[in-house]
């Protein structure tokens, strides 16, 4: 009994063992089972939280490429004062001690995502202005009106994302954006235009790209040259680079670099100076790093060589909020809302009169067709003068609106007034300004828009000749000015403002854009090309005479203007840097004219005529004749009658003796040149066999100049185009190789400074800024172009006056110095995020960053421009 009582025992002793085994399996087992639940719980709410980041990010680059703000897109910051919420440490104002704060709240479906936007000197790839988004994903909602909400949201889960954008429109002195990603070989230089060395050989063109260190005058240093080709590239001729490493710029190529035949490339910098090779050679080098194209492999000098393309941004972008283009929402729906006399509303912005411009000229594109006898083409069209309805003589006149950027300087150099004219289409009556109290046309076709207080660049209020006197309308400037169609551009931009210009069809650049001060920026975009027109560098006012005349057969000159009494010659230009820097032995700036009468005329001079006995100025010109210095007389040779021309050369600066003229020489703003028959027809009892007879004015330029594009390009269909024009001298026998063999000039030019045929014209042309294109023009194009834009003889004429030293300081032929190289381009240092410091634009005020240092309170230097629309680099902030 007792054993089996003891057995008893043991089997109830086993029984809790196994019963107790179990339970502590059972523990385990549910211990498991909850730790694997909390597992996939907080798996999922991981997985949620990276949903919300990257949402966050995709939300704010879709703001950032289609809202109508661009890439001055920015959230306002939360700037929370409660600690309980659980995203405090991220929503309170930004705290520039350990940067974090500033942040804006999104909330999401189950979840929210913290954004911060902000433009960066250098991102971690390229190392070019990016714009940063942070995000951070967190679950559960939070309604900071619902306190019960602040419980339940997650304080510890969270993803942590970042993504980089470049802007692309302003980053690269040459940016190739080749959207559709043909493979065909983009161009950068030319082999020859023709100059010959002492023995007669074609001498290479020279290309520079970028400010050399050549001790000559520099406005920001050497570099400046950087370059971004998405494609392949053949580099042509002789070509130099000029790269700062330190500010970022580099060469890079998304394909394969090709050299051209008898070509050289060299990239400066201040560590030295590098041959860079084509991608075929076995030994390429990168120049440390600064010099990469598009093949995945490591180079000779250690440096990975492949670089990816570049998603080019997108003017045309559609805001799918408004399903309006974004340029479109900034400006014709900007405006305020009235109702005409008969009830109906509208928006004051339709018709230009909102916080942007909009000018509805859609009838100004050139369109271009195909057929099978050739079509039009808009470069054909320029290539060749006088072959369109377009070229009127020796101008080349699009249609399109013209803008002409404006400031106007009291005698002591301070502001009187700034703000921008524009002229609608001269050619089609139709094209006027409406009224924006009444939504009715006026009879005005050009509008004075101005800036209310031109001496604060911090007011942006804007109003019109129109408008001025009631201050309803009075609007804040957002910076944009945008035409249905083409846009002719020149002018100084006004102090302390930065516009943004953006046509659907070309821009011509018609003279000098220069900036008021340092803080003056332009961009200018175009849908289809941005084109130089070389041959408004001195312009026909439209109330000049209307069309030129003449026989195309004359070699003479193939056309004129006729001036009658009722209609001078007025012609406009600027200078791009002031006269009086000129130094050497240039003798004069000069005003040089073709001109002819038909039987005898008595011609005046006028310069800047509005200036008439204001403080004792005189416009009448001199010529030094006796009996009327005022009168200068055409008839008395037979070289001066038509079809013969007479080619002579005034001097403007310094002014001749007994001038009292007044000569603007403040950088981009306009002198007034008229030309014009003189009253009387008997002076000092010489009468001419006919009398007065109308003026035949056949050409015209003003040399030595300089012309100076200070702006950002950006050509989203076509490319930057030149358009070569006429030779000035169109005279195919007054060459300087027959000066040269017989001694003597072709009849009728009266001074030896004239131009001779096949030279181009002592105008230096300088891009500051950037270009932006879809592609580069064809070889044969630019090499045309060059022949007459690409360099400038030592020499005027067969005279022995010079070029001024500062137009000497690099040549074709180093080593005979006779053909001064001209057309140069460099990168503007204002286009990256900050100027001596201080951003140019800044997207919060006060309120909304409390610090002022708030990183996303630095606006790129230009409003609203598009991005590039995929990022360079997504990736997490922490691990």
């Amino acid at each position: 009994m007792r054993g089996t009582r003891t057995e008893r025992g043991q089997t109830l002793v086993v029984a809790l063992l196994v019963s107790f085994a179990l339970l502590i399996l059972g523990g385990v087992f549910i211990a498991v089972i909850a730790r694997n639940l909390i597992n996939v719980r907080q798996a999922r709410e991981r997985l949620s939280a990276a949903y919300f980041a990257e949402s966050g990010l995709q939300f704010a680059i879709d703001q950032l490429v289609r809202s109508e703000f661009g890439a001055d897109w920015r959230p306002i910051p939360d700037n929370l004062t409660n600690p309980a919420d659980p995203d405090y440490f991220w929503l309170k104002p930004y705290n520039p001690a350990d940067r974090t704060g500033g942040f804006t709240r999104l909330n999401l479906e189950g979840g929210r995502a913290l954004i911060r936007v902000s433009y960066q000197p250098s991102g971690p790839v390229h190392q070019q202005p990016v714009i940063k988004i942070e995000s951070i994903g967190r679950v559960g909602l939070v309604d900071p009106n619902d306190p019960t909400t602040f419980q339940l949201a997650d304080r510890e889960q969270r993803a942590e994302r970042v993504a980089y954008v470049q802007i692309g429109t302003i980053d690269y002195l040459r940016f190739v954006m080749n959207k559709e990603q043909r493979g065909t070989l983009m161009e950068l230089g030319v082999p020859t235009i023709g100059l010959l060395d002492e023995q007669g050989r074609e001498l290479p063109y020279r290309t520079i790209l970028g400010e050399p260190p050549d001790g000559g005058i520099t406005e920001f240093g050497m570099g400046g040259g950087s370059i971004y080709v998405n494609g392949n590239l053949r580099f042509n001729g002789d070509v130099r680079i000029v790269l700062d490493p330190t500010r970022g710029e580099r060469i890079y190529v998304a394909g394969e670099v090709v050299h051209g035949d008898n070509t050289t490339v060299q990239l400066i910098t201040p560590q030295g100076v590098f041959n860079l090779p084509p991608s075929r050679d076995p030994n390429f080098t990168t120049a440390n790093g600064l010099y990469r194209d598009g093949r995945p492999l490591t180079a000779a000098d250690g440096y990975p060589r492949a670089i990816a393309y570049l998603e080019p941004p997108r003017m045309d972008t559609v805001d799918p909020a408004t399903n309006l283009p974004r340029y479109v929402a900034a400006t014709r729906e900007s405006g305020i809302w009235r109702q005409r006399p008969n009830g109906t509303w509208f928006n004051t912005g339709q018709y230009g009169y909102g916080r942007g411009i909009y000018i509805n000229n859609a009838q100004d594109i050139q369109q271009e067709s195909r057929n099978l006898l050739g079509g039009y083409t808009l470069r054909s069209d320029w290539l060749n003068p006088g072959k369109s309805r377009y070229w009127n003589g020796p101008f080349y006149e699009p249609p399109g609106a013209f803008i002409e950027l404006v400031e106007i300087l009291n005698p002591d150099g301070t502001i009187r007034a700034q703000g921008f004219r524009i002229t609608r289409n001269q050619a089609d009556p139709r094209d006027v300004w409406f009224d924006p109290t009444t939504g009715r046309p006026t009879n005005l076709k050009t509008m004075s828009f101005f800036f209310r207080n031109p001496n604060d660049p911090t007011d942006p209020t804007l109003t019109s000749e129109i408008t001025q006197n009631d201050r309803t309308f009075d609007v804040p400037f957002n910076g944009v000015i945008y035409a249905e169609g083409n846009v002719r551009i020149k002018g100084r931009i006004p102090s302390g403002r930065q516009i943004l210009i953006v046509t659907n069809g070309t821009a011509y650049i018609e003279g000098n854009i220069v900036k008021g001060d340092k803080n003056s920026a332009l961009a200018i975009l175009a849908k289809d090309y941005v084109c130089v027109n070389t041959t408004q560098f001195l312009q026909r006012t439209f109330d000049s005479p209307a069309e030129a005349q003449g026989d195309p057969t004359n070699l003479e000159a193939p056309y004129f203007f006729e001036v009658l009494p009722d209609r001078p010659m007025r012609l406009l230009f600027s200078f791009g840097i002031d006269p009086q820097q000129y130094t050497g032995n240039f003798g004069a700036i000069r005003l040089f004219l073709r001109h002819a009468t038909r039987s005898g005329s008595f011609i005046n001079l006028l310069v800047n005529p509005a200036w008439f006995d204001d403080a004792g100025y005189n416009p009448y010109y001199p010529f030094g004749v006796v009996a009327d210095p005022r009168v200068y007389t055409l008839g008395g040779n037979p070289l001066q009658v038509y079809p013969n021309y007479e080619k002579v050369a005034f001097p403007l600066v310094p002014r001749p003796n007994g001038a009292q003229y007044l000569l603007i020489p403040e950088p981009g703003i306009p002198n007034l040149l008229q030309l014009q028959l003189h009253p009387l027809s008997n002076v000092a009892n010489y009468q001419l066999p006919t009398g007065n007879a109308p003026y035949l004015m056949s050409a015209a330029a003003v040399q030595p100049l300089d012309i100076r594009i200070e702006a950002a390009l950006f050509a989203q269909e076509g490319s930057f185009f030149v358009i070569p024009g006429y030779w000035f001298n169109t005279n195919p026998q007054d060459t300087r190789a027959n000066y040269l063999r017989t001694g003597q000039r072709a009849p009728g030019v009266v001074s030896e400074e004239f131009p001779f045929h096949g030279e181009p014209l002592d105008i230096r042309i300088t891009i500051v800024g950037s270009i932006a294109e879809n592609f580069t023009a064809a070889q044969g194009d630019q090499t045309e172009w060059l022949r007459r834009w690409g360099w400038i003889p030592r020499y005027y004429g067969s005279s022995r006056f010079e070029i001024p030293e500062q137009h000497q300081r690099y040549f074709h032929d180093e080593r005979t110095r006779q053909y001064a190289v001209n057309l140069f381009m460099r990168y503007d240092p204002i286009l990256r995020p900050r100027v001596d410091a201080e951003p140019l634009r800044v997207a919060y005020d006060a309120t909304q960053d409390p610090s002022g240092q708030h990183p996303g309170r630095a606006l790129p230097p230009i409003p609203r421009l598009p991005v590039c629309p995929k990022p360079i680099f997504v990736g997490d902030i922490r691990p």
